[in-house]
């Protein structure tokens, strides 16, 4: 008898079901969710097709169902194809992922409603809908900006789509926001059963997979390709489908041994969950990234360096602040600068650089100095840099480190930039700065080096992008009486 097996008959007898409650996780996801975000503060975008933009309003990374029911009039002018398109992600069937001009005119002639990237308005939004949908349940996982896993421990006779449909009105009456549920024994199965509440309207964005072997289930399986399944990525899917696995159905009766040993032990798991076993826990806590990046293309090109100086610290502040948030000091520091790749006025440039500290730190002030010193080693002038970027790599916990006991100064080591001096004690400064930017916006306190809004020229384009009506006081919309 195989691990999954003997786990699930020791559960049996260690009481849950002797008590008459099961486990069961349920995926809560957010329909067309940055669409959503901007149909729930316009009423008049209700049944009107609305599409979102990605940085710099380059491709199509939202559409709600209206706007994605004119795939088969774009394909028609495209002369039935979109081609490779501006993301890994898009296919040559659909609009999703793929740049704005190929489409706009066939949107705009459908009197489609087209946003750039709020990422204010999204990420409260987020944080909005996530706190709703964890008071129905103790445990919850968010698993990205519109999805989150949950764990219901529900008696045997509890109907779990009565409890799904309840949870997706409390999310539209208080947010506006509509949302499927999936609802499983496990993680891969809930990621399936969303799926196919998104899919089959006649469940009201609700479905439960009670058993993975019903009928009613296997029906749906047998229909659903195989890069359908959480975990499996494109390249991954690619080879199980090559070895006659290209349905959900055929993968739950590959052999687990062959597969563990051609795969490796996750896809394992995931064949094994496929079969109602739970391999994957929920994490209430997200692990703490082991690398942060904060990068974007310029709206237009650069050619001064105070102008990138200005960028760079600006990313370096975001992604110290994600640094704080998960309690822990980085000790590498990598910047890049980039031209346009496809520009055939010059040949392409990547110019990168890191250094090592020999402590870790958080610390703004430092790393901002360190930051405009690597950046005066990579500049050169008469290029028309078009992205700049900052990863924070080698990171570790803050709590538990010991810091060198017979180290009386800070520095950081580079072969060609000689030491430089970190200074001490600014830590409580730090967290002021967090403090500040989370209670009046970010952006409240700066260093001076990344500018003021007055000089944000660097900035992506986000040519019409919606007022942030959650985080801008002066961007509240306003009601007047007749």
């Amino acid at each position: 008898m195989s691990k999954g097996g003997l786990a699930s008959l020791l559960t049996i007898f260690t009481g849950r079901y002797l008590e008459g409650v099961v486990d069961k996780i349920a995926l809560v996801d957010g329909n067309s969710f940055y669409a959503s975000c901007q149909i729930a503060f316009d009423p008049s975008l209700q049944n009107r097709p609305v599409v979102v933009l990605s940085n710099n309003d380059g491709c199509v990374v939202a559409a709600n169902a209206e706007a994605k029911s004119l795939n088969q009039l774009l394909l028609k002018k495209q002369q039935g194809s979109f081609g490779k398109g501006g993301y890994s992600s898009a296919v040559p069937e659909s609009m999703m992922f793929q740049p704005f001009f190929k489409v706009r005119s066939v949107l705009e002639a459908h009197n489609t409603a087209v946003f750039s990237s709020n990422y204010e308005l999204y990420g409260d939004m987020s944080k909005r809908m996530h706190t709703i949908i964890g008071r129905f349940a103790d445990e919850q996982e968010i698993y990205s900006i519109d999805e989150s896993f949950l764990r219901l421990k529900t008696p045997l006779e509890m109907d779990c789509r009565l409890w799904g449909k309840q949870l997706k009105k409390t999310v539209q009456q208080e947010i506006g926001v509509p949302v499927a549920v999936g609802i499983a024994m496990n993680k891969t199965l809930a990621k399936l059963a969303n799926h196919l509440a998104k899919m089959e309207t006649e469940f009201g964005n609700v479905f439960e997979i009670a058993s993975p072997n019903s009928h009613e289930v296997q029906v749906y399986f047998k229909k659903l390709s195989i890069d359908k399944v959480w975990g499996l990525g494109k390249r991954l899917s690619h080879h199980l489908r090559s070895q006659g696995y290209d349905t959900v159905a055929k993968f739950q009766k590959a052999p687990a041994g062959e597969i563990r040993k051609r795969y490796g032990v996750m896809v394992e798991r995931i064949l094994r969950e496929l079969n109602g076993e739970v391999c994957f826990d929920l994490q209430e806590t997200p692990e703490p990234k082991k690398q942060i990046i904060a990068s974007r293309s310029f709206g237009g090109v650069v050619y001064d360096l105070p102008t990138l100086e200005r960028a760079l610290i600006s990313h370096l502040s975001r992604a110290l602040e994600k640094l704080r948030a998960q309690q822990s000091l980085c000790q590498n520091v990598s910047i890049f600068i980039r031209n346009n790749r496809f520009s055939p006025n010059e040949p392409f440039m990547n110019r990168q650089k890191s250094l090592v500290l020999v402590e870790p730190t958080d610390n703004l002030m430092f790393l901002s100095k360190l930051v405009r010193k690597i950046l005066a080693s990579l500049y050169q002038e008469q290029i028309a840099w078009h992205k700049a970027g900052v990863v924070l790599s080698a990171i570790v916990p803050r709590q538990g480190y010991q810091p060198d006991l017979f180290l009386q100064e800070k520095f950081v080591k580079d072969e060609e930039q000689g030491a430089l001096q970190v200074s001490h004690e600014q830590q409580a400064l730090m967290t002021v700065v967090d403090q500040l930017n989370r209670r009046f916006g970010r952006h409240s306190l700066f260093v001076a080096s990344a500018g003021s809004n007055k000089h944000n020229d660097w900035q992506m384009l986000r040519n019409s992008m919606s007022p942030r009506y959650t985080t801008q006081w002066h961007e509240l919309p306003i009601a007047y009486a007749k």
